[in-house]
């Protein structure tokens, strides 16, 4: 199994670096790569003190990632999500992978 190594940046609107923020990515549903079943599990990381972050998905998937984003003030927590396609490359920056509706 090939897979990517997908990178990525978070930051606030001044520019400094958002920490500790859950970056997660999964298969919408189970599909198959080759001979194997991929499921929609989920696998997830944090970001760094620089506000960077890296998961090593399989190539060729589509993937749906999601940014967990803390309470600010009364604010619940919030999540975004983002569809990509993996590429057939051994790393890829997340900003030149999502798809934009």
């Amino acid at each position: 199994m090939a897979t990517c190594a997908v990178s990525g940046t978070i930051l606030d609107p001044s520019g400094a670096a958002l920490t500790s923020l859950v970056v997660s990515a999964r298969v919408n549903q189970s599909t198959l790569s080759g001979t194997s079943l991929i499921a929609p599990a989920q696998i997830a990381t944090a970001t760094d003190s620089s506000g960077n972050w890296t998961l090593t998905v399989q190539q060729s998937l589509s993937v749906l990632f999601t940014v967990q984003y803390p309470p600010v003030g009364t604010e619940p927590q919030r999540i975004e999500s983002f569809t990509a396609n993996i590429p057939a490359a051994t790393s890829a920056d997340f900003s030149s992978i999502i798809v934009i509706e």
